[in-house]
């Protein structure tokens, strides 16, 4: 299952499959609903320093960092950031699959 936040960059990511949209990083902060989702992949799509978020290490990450902008050229992330959504989706933990949120 793949979880994406809402923001003006979503429509760079809406066409991957089986999309539950979600709010924002504030999402990161709580780590209840991500244990209960089943997160295991986390994609971040900002400018941001996440050295306050407990638990990263419970994570997989991949930090991609752009502005929040209608223009922001986001075509040299794809392949790399599909990669890393596919593994994860593949990924396997305490015989779960793997889920992955992408926020921005």
């Amino acid at each position: 299952m793949l979880y994406l936040c809402s923001c003006p960059l979503a429509r760079y990511f809406l066409s991957f499959p089986t999309a539950n949209q979600t709010k924002s990083i504030f999402t990161l902060r709580r780590k209840n609903a991500l244990e209960k989702a089943g997160i295991t992949h986390i994609v971040s799509v900002l400018k941001y320093d996440f050295k306050d978020f407990e638990d990263w290490e419970k994570y997989e990450h991949l930090s991609i960092e752009v502005d929040d902008v209608d223009d922001e050229n986001l075509l040299g992330e794809f392949e790399r950031t599909g990669k890393f959504i596919e593994e994860g989706l593949k990924s396997e933990k305490d015989g779960k699959k793997g889920k992955v949120l992408v926020h921005w």
